[in-house]
């Protein structure tokens, strides 16, 4: 998929004090190349985390890495293959692919990830997002909530 923009560049921002001129601190920015190297964690989700397992947060960032990207209301997803699975144990996740299969599994009941089909999981949008803020509304309001308040699928 090609780059939506070719790189973001924010520069060091100096605080000066007003009277005297001096610098009294420097803000320092990040450089993003594209927007789906960009993702959103929304931080009053962050109690979610905390309760994590170290092998779930583990697989979960893996997911939130590597979770695809795409305008409209079609990014956000992660297949659960093995290629994916292979992926995880090469960045140095020592599992085999079952305990990678258990953890996800305990993602989809904890809400972190929304299972659509065998192998197809999205991201909760509720909680991490890659793309444009636009499209993050539009996937929200694709998603099927069950009577419990939990989610199992899109529209």
């Amino acid at each position: 998929m090609k780059a939506i923009f070719n790189k973001v560049v924010d520069p060091t921002i100096n605080l000066v004090h007003n009277q005297t001129g001096e610098i009294i601190d420097v803000l320092h920015t990040t450089v993003v190349d594209t927007i789906d190297e960009f993702g959103f964690l929304y931080v009053n989700n962050l109690e979610l985390m905390y309760k994590l397992s170290r092998l779930q947060t583990n697989i979960l960032f893996y997911c939130w890495k590597h979770m695809s990207f795409s305008q409209g209301d079609d990014g956000n997803k992660i297949y659960n293959t093995k290629t994916f699975k292979q992926g995880i144990i090469n960045d140095g996740i020592t599992l085999n692919p079952s305990s990678i299969d258990v953890a996800i599994h305990s993602l989809v009941k904890k809400g972190l990830l929304i299972r659509l089909g065998r192998g197809e999981y999205l991201m909760n949008p509720k909680v991490f997002f890659k793309g444009r803020l636009a499209d993050k509304a539009k996937l929200e309001h694709r998603i099927v909530f069950n009577p419990d308040n939990s989610a199992s699928g899109l529209k």
